[in-house]
């Protein structure tokens, strides 16, 4: 659903385009510690399930961060309630997702998916 939607994110002109202040690296640093924590060896995936031998692997810890990192200052953004801080939320959430969380959360869609059968069966 959050694929969907930010799909649907329509274009936003703004005449002064400020950015939105940055998550601290620590707090999403905390963040992926205590999410890898939680997910302990289903933290670890392939990057592409096809080719076992390659060995390129990611952590849905980071991946679930880095959505949290790229969505969580719109949304503080968003609270402002006046149309310019709204504006400036939803241009940041389709610029960032364009440009890099759509990417972790193709990952953790597909990490996710993978470890279902483990997950319906009590992790």
């Amino acid at each position: 659903m959050l694929f969907a939607r930010a799909m649907e994110l329509p274009n936003v002109s703004l005449d002064n385009e400020e950015a939105i202040p940055a998550i601290a690296h620590d707090r999403w640093t905390h963040l992926v510690h205590e999410l890898s924590g939680v997910l302990g060896q289903r933290d670890l995936h392939l990057l592409d399930p096809s080719d076992l031998l390659s060995g390129h692997v990611s952590f849905l810890a980071d991946d679930l961060a880095d959505i949290w990192r790229d969505t969580k200052g719109g949304l503080e953004q968003w609270s402002s309630e006046n149309e310019l801080g709204k504006a400036e939320a939803v241009w940041h959430w389709k610029f960032s997702f364009e440009t890099h969380w759509s990417y972790h959360l193709v990952n953790a869609m597909r990490a996710i998916e993978l470890q279902r059968p483990r997950m319906m069966s009590g992790w």
